[in-house]
């Protein structure tokens, strides 16, 4: 519970209870670059259990500085043979004024099959995904990625990919004010690649 403890003569340590918060608002005003916060609260009134109260209230405290950024969560697109799997790159990134640029600082949002949702469009054959993983330096890790499994041969097509992460990573991809804050969207294609029409088998390989 939130309170003060006694840290030495005279001084006097607050905490706050872990149900405390506070909320910037999120929308297009808020895309703006990295800011350190700046918090003031106001304790009204101190008083101890045997009913003393202090003088000269209230008191300003100014809790420690952070930085907050704008984020998104980015999914691209994955191309490879219908008789493989497909991984499928993912990162957070943040605005830094002027652009979107990877957030190497995150090392902790966590990404999971079960939040890719798949719309398939494929000539025969499915597919499903799997996997879990943490960023590291914002990036989705290979070999830790989400992964479609291949649709087997001669079955081939795309699949409509879109990812249901946090709340605070969604981003106005539509380019539609109405809805400022969707989630990202991919698409996943079997038995199509990239590069030259003359080359006959092309493949992503993960380093």
């Amino acid at each position: 519970p939130a309170g003060f403890t006694t840290a030495a003569n005279g001084i006097l340590t607050f905490s706050f209870d872990s149900g405390d918060t506070f909320t910037y608002t999120r929308n297009n005003n808020a895309q703006i670059a990295p800011v350190t916060t700046d918090l003031q609260v106001s304790v009204t009134g101190v008083d101890d259990s045997d009913g003393v109260s202090a003088n000269a209230a209230p008191y300003s405290i100014s809790p420690s500085p952070v930085e907050l950024r704008y984020g998104r969560w980015v999914m691209e697109n994955a191309f490879g043979p219908e008789t493989s799997s497909l991984a499928v790159p993912m990162r957070t990134e943040y605005f830094d004024g002027t652009r979107f640029q990877t957030n190497l600082s995150d090392q902790c949002t966590t990404y999971q099959a079960s939040n890719l949702s798949m719309t398939p469009s494929l000539s025969g054959g499915s597919s499903a995904a799997t996997g879990s993983g943490t960023v590291i330096s914002g990036e989705s890790v290979a070999g830790s990625r989400i992964s479609l499994s291949a649709p087997g041969s001669g079955n081939v097509g795309t699949i409509g990919l879109e990812y249901q992460g946090d709340s605070w990573l969604q981003y106005d991809w539509d380019n539609n004010p109405a809805t400022p804050d969707t989630h990202p969207t991919a698409s996943a294609s079997f038995g199509q690649f990239r590069g030259h029409d003359r080359i006959i088998y092309w493949r992503e390989v993960e380093n």
